[in-house]
């Protein structure tokens, strides 16, 4: 008996030996972002094909199978299509493989793959990461491009093309934040074979050529961070300048599904004037005061902080037909033109132009066309801006202010419209960003001023009990002061074990016990780079319970 126990305790104790064994020699995978590859004119996310080649050794694999099939020379060129029978590897337009299950992958270590049939900036880009060559969503005869590689990695080849490098290190760090941001949650997700695109569709990224030192120093400086909400990733909307008042979410989009409009308000996306004296645009007289002035905001040196335009009565006739054909017979517009407007209406002389609704910022959001034959409302500022166009551009903002332009006998013939601001004005203004990082502002700051009650922090992590399964997570991240709150919501995951740096953090409580709570862990951190590990609970306690734990390293302002 005495035997039997020996030989138990000896096989728990190699069981743990192991499983620590596994944990220290494990390589911790970092969190992936999946981008579609946009056409050179970002019109199309699908291809008939696709030629690729790279500046180091590649090699194309059959992901399906986890098979390689071709070990390519540096600089050598394929190209990929695929059919109802699978998908065709070409080289120097010879049939190589066919009828790959796919998808195929395409990877070059220590080197950047290269998408020959589009260009970013006037050059064949390059990027980090691996390639995915998938179908289509829309056709069997079609691909879609895929780049998947480390967030972080992502980003480097986003915040320069969204922000100029000019525009302050300060902001830079907010934007790659944002940016961050933006990638874990955005606004939509339509896309089933990839996580974002890599247009002005969803955010700027043209990968590794376009990449900045100043902007990458941004990106590792801010490693591993995002705004929270109550302990949510939030979602990051910037836009170039709202024209010195930001606006409320539900004031400039509509619910992604269900096509409501306003949609849901965001607590965290609420308008508000950079300076004092200003709190609600709403009404008429107001907003014609502040977009009819030159108040000192942040984003004033915007080339597009005022702005107007004039037409005259037949060409905005003209116009407003056009487009109103347009936006009704657009999927995503179509709901926000009321009554509908077909491609042989006409509204007939115009009689009038006014802003029914306004955000709190002022920015238009219904706006009604008189005419001869009738009257249409257009809603939603993307709308409003499309339906004003002049010289085939759209309105740089909804934030307008319209004049009538009449004759002796009070007959309208023209409109001219005074606007501020670039974009839909929704969180942080790149343009004030810029402003508050010369005035001295740091990032979170900048963040802070533009997201109402945010904190600083890592992306949350989620451990769930199963048994017999080791699967500790990893993140790295920046703590700017060297301090910061480990937050805890749990439903009774007793002990939660981490290790910060190398030290090990190990937090009871009592079994079943629900908390939510936050402890300082600061004498844990150092200022710059930290390292953190999530272990999973004890595969023999609290079973079918869960532990939601992240880092938070600036605090929410009250």
């Amino acid at each position: 008996m005495l035997k039997l126990y020996h030989f138990i305790i000896l096989v728990v104790i190699s069981f743990l030996f192991f499983c620590q064994t596994a944990i220290s020699n494990q390589e911790y995978q970092e969190q992936l972002i999946r981008v579609g590859i946009s056409s050179s004119d970002f019109n199309d996310l699908e291809y008939s094909s696709t030629t690729l080649t790279a500046d180091s050794a590649f090699s194309i694999t059959d992901l399906s199978l986890e098979k390689t099939l071709v070990n390519a020379s540096p600089g050598a060129v394929y190209k990929i299509t695929v059919d109802s029978n699978g998908f065709n590897i070409y080289s120097s337009s010879k049939l190589l493989l066919s009828k790959i299950n796919g998808p195929v992958g395409v990877f070059s270590p220590g080197g950047h793959v290269r998408l020959l049939d589009i260009k970013r900036k006037g050059q064949v880009p390059a990027y980090r990461g691996k390639f995915e060559i998938v179908r289509a969503a829309s056709s069997p005869a079609k691909l879609s491009v895929v780049n998947v590689l480390p967030l972080d990695e992502y980003l480097k080849g986003v915040v320069p093309n969204e922000l100029p490098v000019s525009f302050g290190f300060e902001a830079l760090k907010a934007q790659a934040v944002a940016a961050r941001n933006y990638a874990v949650r955005p606004r939509e997700k339509p896309y089933d074979q990839f996580d974002i695109c890599d247009s002005v569709m969803c955010q700027v990224y043209f990968g590794y050529y376009t990449e900045n030192t100043l902007s990458n120093k941004a990106v590792e400086e801010t490693a591993g961070l995002v705004a929270l909400y109550r302990g949510d990733v939030i979602t990051a909307l910037y836009s170039s300048a709202p024209g010195g008042f930001t606006e409320n979410y539900e004031f400039a989009f509509s619910d992604p599904k269900t096509k409501e409009f306003p949609c849901g308000s965001k607590p965290y996306l609420k308008g508000k004037c950079d300076i004092p004296g200003f709190d609600d645009l709403s009404d008429e007289e107001s907003a014609r005061k502040f977009y009819t002035s030159l108040p000192a905001t942040h984003d004033v040196k915007s080339g597009y902080y005022r702005w107007d335009r004039y037409w005259t009565k037949s060409e905005l006739e003209k116009e407003i037909n056009m487009s109103l054909a347009k936006l009704s017979n657009t999927k995503e517009s179509e709901p926000f033109v009321n009554p509908a407007f077909s491609k042989t209406s006409n509204i007939g002389t115009l009689m009038d132009l006014k802003v029914l609704k306004r955000g709190v910022s002022g920015k238009a959001i219904d706006l009604k066309i008189t005419g001869s034959n009738g009257s249409w409302v257009v809603q939603k500022e993307l709308n409003i801006r499309r339906l004003l166009t002049k010289n085939g551009k759209a309105l740089p903002s909804a934030n307008i202010i319209i004049n009538r332009a009449t004759d002796p006998n009070g007959n309208l013939v023209g409109i001219k419209i005074v606007g501020g601001g670039f974009g839909h004005g929704v969180g942080m203004s790149q343009y004030g960003a810029s402003s508050m990082s010369s005035k001295g502002y740091k990032f979170d700051q900048i963040l802070q001023h533009y997201y109402t009650g945010v904190a600083l922090g890592t992306i949350p992590v989620f451990m769930y009990q199963q048994d017999f399964v080791v699967e500790p997570i990893k993140q790295v991240f920046y703590a700017p002061q060297g301090r910061g709150n480990l937050w805890i919501d749990s439903e009774g995951v007793s002990p939660i074990r981490l290790k910060i740096n190398g030290k090990d953090l190990v937090l009871k409580d009592p079994p079943g016990y629900c908390v939510k709570k936050n402890i300082d862990i600061s004498s844990y951190l150092k200022t710059g780079a930290n390292e953190v590990i999530y272990m999973p609970p004890d595969s023999h306690m609290n079973e079918g319970m869960s532990v939601k734990l992240w880092i938070e390293v600036v605090k929410a302002k009250n």
